[in-house]
């Protein structure tokens, strides 16, 4: 990150964000003028909010209750509807009424601790048998030429490495399940983060069918061969065969961008740590009805105009905050 002092930023200026694409009807009505109805009016004033959002501003639409620090503010929305984790059975139960999978719905996190444990809740309800699908890890000759490291390894340990954006030794995955593609093939048409869902599972292969955006095209995966460096020195490095797949009941929200989602759950339980990230995670649906926040009891606070009023809260970074973190 180049410093808010350094002379390139006078060859730049800033653009400030004035409406989200995805509720751009809402501000075509307001355009129009005239009378609007209820619904456009609660596009509008949830548009309003991302804006400010944005530009971590006070308004109506969100109250900056608290600036922690000159790169972190303490965000109220008023607006939007929560569950607490006291209401952990009724946030589930809005996602998937009656505890039966709904694939338009998606829960987005900031962290993959979050994600993993998501993820979890939701493919218990899916009634289909399970599959695990253990990887191959193994050295090439170049890397351990004597089988120095293969003799000083288990298999327990070699399986065990774990790296982001490579699939674990193990992938526990059932008929149904939705997932994310974590490598894109672009011999099978399949871009990174392209959200599937598995149709069967076999020995060599496991056949999806695409969801989202270019849904209903029916691709069958191959293992495919990752390679990361092991914490014993540059020279080794794992080769793991694996499917490139990944539940994604449960996403983050840096993984969520660019996609529009139908229904979102928004765990703000362990708040955005980077910037623009509580914008993308709120901005990713095109009616605000289809959104809820999931938060802890402590995240809920008396509204600063009305000490009768609770309101969610929420950690922000905006740009201008980045800029001063790297000075």
């Amino acid at each position: 990150m180049i410093s808010s002092n350094n002379n390139i930023w006078g060859n730049f200026h800033m653009h400030p964000l004035k409406t989200n694409m995805r509720l751009a009807s809402a501000a075509s009505a307001r355009a129009r003028g005239g009378l609007i109805t209820h619904d456009e009016e609660r596009q509008l004033q949830y548009a309003d909010m991302l804006i400010d959002v944005s530009m971590n501003r006070n308004s109506g639409h969100c109250y900056v209750i608290q600036n922690v620090d000159e790169n972190i503010s303490i965000l109220g929305l008023p607006y939007m509807k929560y569950y607490t984790e006291t209401n952990y059975n009724e946030a589930v139960e809005w996602l998937y009424p009656g505890r039966q999978l709904d694939y338009s719905a998606t829960i987005l996190c900031s962290n993959n601790k979050s994600v993993d444990m998501w993820n979890s809740v939701a493919q218990k309800m899916n009634p289909t048998q399970e599959h695990i699908l253990r990887s191959k890890d193994c050295f090439s000759e170049v890397d351990d030429p004597n089988g120095h490291l293969r003799k000083m390894l288990s298999a327990n340990i070699l399986n065990g490495f774990r790296k982001c954006g490579i699939p674990d030794h193990e992938l526990i995955l059932k008929v149904g399940d939705i997932c994310l593609v974590t490598r894109a093939i672009h011999g099978l048409g399949l871009a990174n983060n392209s959200r599937v869902s598995i149709v069967a599972i076999h020995r060599h292969c496991v056949e999806v069918v695409t969801v989202g955006d270019h849904a209903g095209r029916n691709v069958r995966i191959p293992r495919i061969s990752f390679k990361f460096r092991l914490p014993y020195g540059k020279s080794y490095q794992l080769t793991r065969m694996q499917f490139p797949l990944r539940l994604a009941y449960a996403i983050t929200y840096n993984k969520s961008q660019s996609q529009t989602l139908i229904k979102v759950l928004l765990d703000i339980t362990s708040p955005p740590f980077s910037h623009g990230q509580l914008y993308v995670a709120l901005s990713r649906v095109r009616d605000c009805r289809n959104i809820n926040i999931y938060l802890t009891n402590e995240q809920v606070t008396p509204s600063p105009y009305n000490s009768d009023i609770m309101i969610p809260t929420v950690n922000n970074i905006v740009y201008q905050d980045v800029l001063v973190l790297n000075n």
